[in-house]
């Protein structure tokens, strides 16, 4: 008889485990996690491999949050990023900075079962898993945990052996690969707290168990995708399985449709890896109407971009959905209609107000019409209701073209900020602090705003990263 309640189990360890205010999490505060947590983001949005397309960036960032928003007493602003590898997996790192490989999405057949992956890594931040490995390390110097995590980083986007091997060398002889590894009690405990997490967020709890007993039945012989690598590291897939059933209810293993912007998604990572075989073929078959619709669209731009955005037109008619209007503006800007394509947007917008994407879309339209006043209008009110970075790199433009040179040093630095490079962040500061334009009132908030920065970075960090050269100026 399974119980019909809660996973106590789940709740007894999480119990047991301490929060960073314990004495191990001397080396390695809450505050600290947070800053090597946005500092390893920069490292991978500057990578080739770091995906920028908006929906499927907004989709993974907003499943995420979802889960997250069930973990308590947690003082991270988690954020959530995917990268084109096909290798199965999906990682956590400091501050709650959790990627996850397109390949997990493509090898996902519902939903639930990439909620229960990502359920999974978010357990090992609000486990505090990270913090209690790092510690092994506490007498290195904050430099070196840094390149510790660029080295995982390195590993985790599908970099080459000789690309791990140049930011090894950065640690000046630090043997790091296996300093950071999680225990198999702690991947345990992240599949017990992940449960609870995905049954509280409403996702089928079985898809867990599902997901890695397919992997398992899959090692070696999967032709869609390598060996996968969770399977390699983490806990026997039998044992995982069982962990499942014994907390399976009749509540928490209910069917739960999958969305229709996961079903967009996949069609759109499907496509980024030129993705037709006939599995995939299969899990189409599995989609909702509209998500084929939409699938079908995507797959025939390439050879009638007409009818492909024929077909979305239908579909904007049918479903109430942002990402289908932005999908259709996108086609028809790639096709050089950009009259179409804004005013897409902004039928859009009517029905979305104030979404991010949307209004991002069209900020740039409008810059391609030479209206950078009213693009400043519309993103300076965007930018009090969304941190999206792309926003600042956006008016920083737009004040560009007017030969604002300060405001344009000013968002330009809030676009790094944003994506963890506390470097450029600042030297665009120092760059406006010395323009000869600069006025009293600007150059006051302009210093104000670098000194927060400056003092966000701990001492030693700072001054090691001084000495590394990271940060060239003086001013530092």
């Amino acid at each position: 008889m399974i119980a019909g309640s809660t996973l106590q189990a789940a709740d007894d360890i999480s119990s047991r485990i301490p929060d960073l205010g314990q004495p191990e999490n001397r080396y390695f505060s809450q505050n600290l996690q947070a800053l090597y947590g946005r500092l390893i983001y920069s490292e991978f949005y500057s990578n080739p491999a770091f995906v920028k397309n908006p929906i499927i960036d907004d989709y993974i960032n907003n499943l995420g949050l979802r889960i997250f928003a069930n973990v308590t007493d947690s003082r991270y602003i988690p954020r959530f990023f995917v990268v084109k590898e096909k290798r199965i997996n999906a990682f956590a790192y400091p501050g709650g900075t959790i990627g996850v490989h397109t390949g997990l999405i493509l090898a996902s057949q519902t939903e639930s079962e990439l909620a229960g992956v990502v359920a999974h890594e978010i357990s090992h931040v609000s486990q505090n898993h990270i913090a209690r490995s790092i510690q092994n390390s506490a007498k290195q110097t904050p430099l070196q945990i840094l390149s510790l995590l660029a080295v995982v980083a390195a590993a985790s986007s599908g970099a080459d052996a000789e690309a791990i091997a140049g930011t090894l060398n950065l640690t000046q002889g630090l043997i790091a690969q296996n300093s950071i590894n999680f225990t198999r009690s702690q991947e345990t405990e992240a599949d017990q707290v992940g449960i609870r997490l995905m049954e509280k967020s409403g996702f089928n709890v079985t898809g867990f168990r599902d997901f890695f007993n397919r992997l398992a039945k899959s090692r070696g012989s999967d032709s869609l995708f390598p060996i996968p690598e969770m399977v390699m590291s983490h806990p026997k897939p039998s044992t995982r399985i069982a962990e499942t059933n014994s907390r399976l209810t009749p509540e928490n293993s209910r069917t739960v449709p999958n969305s229709l912007s996961y079903e967009i998604v996949k069609s759109l990572v499907a496509n980024e890896h030129r993705q037709d075989s006939v599995l995939y073929k299969n899990l189409v078959d599995t989609f909702s109407e509209s998500g084929r619709e939409f699938d079908k669209a995507i797959k025939l731009y390439s050879s009638n971009p007409d009818a492909a955005i024929e077909i979305l037109k239908n579909l904007n008619n049918k479903e109430f959905n942002p990402d289908i209007h932005l999908q259709l503006a996108i086609m028809q800007l790639q096709k050089g209609d950009q009259s179409s394509a804004l005013k897409t947007v902004d039928n859009a917008l009517k029905l979305f107000p104030k979404n991010t994407l949307l209004s991002i879309f069209r900020a740039e339209r409008l810059l391609e019409q030479k209206q950078y006043s009213l693009v400043i209008e519309e993103l300076s009110q965007q930018a009090l209701i969304s941190d999206h970075p792309k926003i600042h790199e956006t008016l920083a433009t737009a004040y560009t073209k007017l030969d604002n040179n300060i405001e344009a040093y000013y968002h330009i630095s809030e676009h790094y900020y944003g994506i963890g490079n506390y470097y450029q962040a600042m030297y665009q500061l120092d760059n406006a602090l010395a323009s000869p334009d600069i006025n009293e009132e600007q150059a006051r908030r302009i210093q104000t705003r670098y000194d927060y920065i400056y003092n966000e970075l701990p001492r030693k960090l700072r001054d090691q990263l001084i000495r590394s050269n990271r940060y060239p100026n003086s001013r530092l």
